[in-house]
C-alpha cells in the first residue's frame, strides 16, 4: 500500500520534476511532418528525466504529470526514466483532425502527439525496459483508460506494463439526473475532434460510439492490469452532482409551488 501512496503522490506532485530539476522540453521527433501538434500549430513537446542505476530500464509515463526525485520520498520510482507530457489538445489525446472557422485554425492532434511521443520514447530504449506505467490525471487520466491497452501492444518486449488513472473515470450515469447532458458533451467532443473511428472496437462494436468516451463502457475489456484512483472529492465530478442536487431540489420546489 505505500508503494501505491508513494506512486499517487509522485503523480500529483509532477510540477516538481520541471521546477526543481529545470528539465528542459523535448521536442517530438519530426512533429511537423507528423502533424504532431497541439491545437495551436505549435509543436507538442514533453519532459523527460532519463533514469539511472537499476531504475534505467524502468519507465513512467505520466500524461500531464511527471514524478518526485527525491529517494527518500519517492524509494520506488526515484530514479526510473519519468516522463511528463503536456496536455494541448484537448481530447484526451485521441483527436486527429483540425477545425479552421472564423478565427485561427485550430488542430486537434491527440492521438498523433500520443503515437509520436511513444515512438521517441522507444527510440530511447522503453521498448527493452523491465517495467513501464502508463498514468494521467483528469483528462490525461482518461487518456490512460483510452490507450491502455494499445500502449500496453507498443510494448510486447517489457516485462511488465500496468496502467494508473487518477481522476479520470468521467461518469455517465444512466440513472443520475443530467446524464443526457452529459452524453450530449460528450458526444460532441467525439464529433469535433473526429475520434468515433480511434476509440477501442472492443466498445464501438457493442454501442453507439458516443458512449465511447465513458470509462463504465470500457474497463470491463481492458485486458492491461489498471488502477482506478478516484476522489470522493473530485471537482468536476462533485460540481456535476451538486448541478444535479440542485436541479432537483429547483424541480421539487417549483412542483409544490404549483
Amino acid at each position: 500500500m505505500w508503494k501505491l501512496h508513494c506512486m499517487i503522490i509522485c503523480l500529483m506532485a509532477a510540477c516538481l520534476l520541471a521546477s526543481s530539476l529545470s528539465v528542459p522540453f523535448t521536442e517530438v521527433a519530426n512533429a511537423t511532418q507528423r502533424r504532431a501538434v497541439c491545437m495551436d500549430g505549435s509543436l507538442a513537446d514533453y519532459y523527460y528525466s532519463a533514469g539511472s542505476g537499476d531504475g534505467a530500464k524502468n519507465w513512467l509515463l505520466f500524461l500531464m504529470g511527471g514524478g518526485c526525485p527525491d529517494s527518500q520520498i519517492n524509494p520506488d520510482f526515484y530514479n526510473w526514466n519519468r516522463i511528463f507530457v503536456a496536455y494541448c489538445d484537448q481530447s484526451s489525446f485521441l483527436g486527429d483532425t483540425e477545425f479552421d472557422g472564423q478565427g485561427p485554425k485550430l488542430q486537434f492532434r491527440g492521438s498523433r502527439i500520443f503515437d509520436a511521443v511513444v515512438d521517441d520514447l522507444l527510440a530511447k530504449g522503453m521498448g527493452v525496459g523491465e517495467n513501464a506505467i502508463l498514468s494521467g490525471i483528469s483528462a490525461g487520466g482518461l487518456a490512460t483508460i483510452l490507450h491502455c491497452d494499445g500502449f500496453r501492444a507498443r510494448l510486447p518486449d517489457v516485462g511488465r506494463v500496468k496502467c494508473l488513472s487518477d481522476g479520470g473515470f468521467f461518469f455517465r450515469g444512466e440513472n443520475v439526473l443530467n446524464a443526457d447532458y452529459r452524453e450530449k458533451y460528450f458526444a460532441s467532443v467525439i464529433t469535433l475532434h473526429n475520434i468515433s473511428s480511434l476509440l477501442p472496437v472492443t466498445c464501438t462494436e457493442r454501442i453507439d460510439p458516443s458512449l465511447c468516451f465513458f470509462p463504465e463502457n470500457l474497463v470491463r475489456d481492458i485486458q492491461t492490469p489498471i488502477f482506478i484512483l478516484d476522489s470522493a472529492f473530485d471537482a468536476y465530478q462533485s460540481i456535476q452532482e451538486a448541478f444535479a442536487n440542485w436541479s432537483r431540489v429547483l424541480f421539487l420546489k417549483l412542483m409544490f409551488s404549483l
